[in-house]
């Protein structure tokens, strides 16, 4: 199996209307308004369709150079397509002082100076007023939240960073999905352990049920991206976490996170590994290039001392994950909407996936009945999420190692298009 795991998505299908509105001349027709985008946390659309978005959002502009939602659109748009930083700063920057009350425009220059201007404290406190202001004129706009958790552990500010990550939770910014993937995470890891994470949708989780629930404060979350950052590596030096992180030589063109990540087990290894470290299943591979094996238990990997570039199944873990442990009803629940936040589909494949392993086992141990549970399981959660890729390979290997199933062959041709 291949370690990638999809990480997050994000694409609004917007309907796009001509607006005609009535002039002492006659009738003139007003620029259509392009699809607005939203944070890659929720969607992600191709390279392409950000640049030809950022190019539909700079006409509208020129065109309707009055309106903020146009100019922090098109800062978005800039941003995500890539563009030099400067420009979507001028974007947001022209938002503001189109109309200095549009709280997004505030929101979006915010979260854009945190990336990019984090070594100067002077831009992070500039970049912290920007946010606080559009809370300040949007309070039910909790996006925020999530750059000010950054903004204040830069500065030390751990108490403000927690109570950022608590009302992220409390107001509604992780959906339940999120929070069940968080829980099953942190559960059945192991005390006093590490988990190395990849973006927002497995970092922002877990810290925010330790923040507000005190759920397994003993787990150290370590984001991957965050871990390019020296303040960051400081940061886990410290106390709580006591992490044994070196730091790096610098290179020129080279992260130092990688090497920092690695330099970390190396220092796990010299301890005789008294600490366990897992590896999230939505990290890629090529971010964090191990050459230990790993085992998989289920939503993580446990990091094992063997230097090998493979990986093995703990299936007594993974079905007590599955049977007991894990909280799942959300991963297919009627009364989410899916379809705003897809990018969390693909996430709920990883279930699908345990399901499908967890059937094979259940099926070579004489269980026919228990190993046809189990992958119908994982059949309806790709069928659910339209995962048919997904769904024929693990209807595929069941017709492979239950030869006689007839209920196989079906569910293939369900997933083939």
């Amino acid at each position: 199996m291949n370690r990638r795991r999809t990480v997050l998505s994000i694409l609004p299908l917007l309907a796009v209307a001509a607006v005609i509105h009535w002039t002492g001349c006659g009738r003139a027709e007003e620029p259509k308004t392009p699809e607005r985008l939203v944070s890659k946390r929720i969607r992600i659309l191709e390279p392409e369709r950000y640049r030809e978005l950022r190019d539909a959002w700079k006409e509208y502009t020129e065109r309707r150079p009055d309106d903020p939602m146009g100019w922090v659109e098109l800062g978005k748009a800039m941003r995500y397509s890539g563009s030099p930083p400067e420009e979507f700063f001028a974007a947001f920057e022209k938002a503001i002082a189109v109309d200095p009350d549009y709280a997004e425009a505030h929101g979006m220059y915010g979260a854009s100076i945190w990336p990019y201007k984090s070594q100067d404290p002077d831009e992070v406190r500039k970049a912290i007023r920007e946010l606080n202001r559009a809370l300040a004129l949007d309070p039910e706009n909790i996006d925020p939240y999530y750059m000010l958790w950054s903004c204040k552990l830069t500065l030390g500010d751990r108490a403000g960073a927690a109570e950022s990550l608590r009302s992220l939770l409390r107001g509604g910014g992780l959906p339940e999905p999120l929070l069940d993937l968080a829980h099953n995470m942190l559960v059945d890891a192991d005390s006093n352990s590490i988990v190395f994470t990849n973006g927002d949708n497995d970092t922002y989780p877990p810290l925010a049920l330790q923040a507000t629930h005190g759920f397994r404060t003993d787990v150290a979350i370590v984001n991957l991206s965050l871990l390019n950052t020296e303040w960051y590596r400081e940061m886990l030096r410290g106390a709580p976490y006591h992490l044994p992180v070196p730091e790096p030589e610098k290179e020129r063109g080279v992260p130092p996170g990688p090497k920092a990540a690695l330099g970390l087990l190396n220092a796990l290894e010299r301890d005789g590994w008294k600490r366990t470290a897992y590896v999230a299943t939505t990290v890629y591979a090529e971010n964090l290039p191990l050459t230990n094996k790993l085992s998989l238990e289920g939503v993580l990997y446990r990091v094992l001392p063997e230097k090998k570039e493979e990986w093995e199944m703990d299936m007594a873990r993974i079905e007590r994950n599955l049977r007991k442990n894990y909280r799942l009803e959300s991963a297919a629940a009627y009364g989410f909407d899916w379809d705003k936040w897809s990018a969390l589909r693909p996430l709920m494949g990883n279930y699908a996936a345990l399901y499908g392993n967890l059937a094979e086992a259940t099926y070579k141990s004489g269980d026919r009945e228990g190993a046809r549970e189990a992958v119908i399981e994982g059949l309806e959660l790709c069928a659910f999420h339209g995962r048919n890729e997904l769904g024929r390979k693990i209807a595929e290997d069941w017709a492979g190692w239950d030869t006689e199933s007839a209920e196989a062959r079906r569910w293939i041709e369900r997933f083939t298009p």
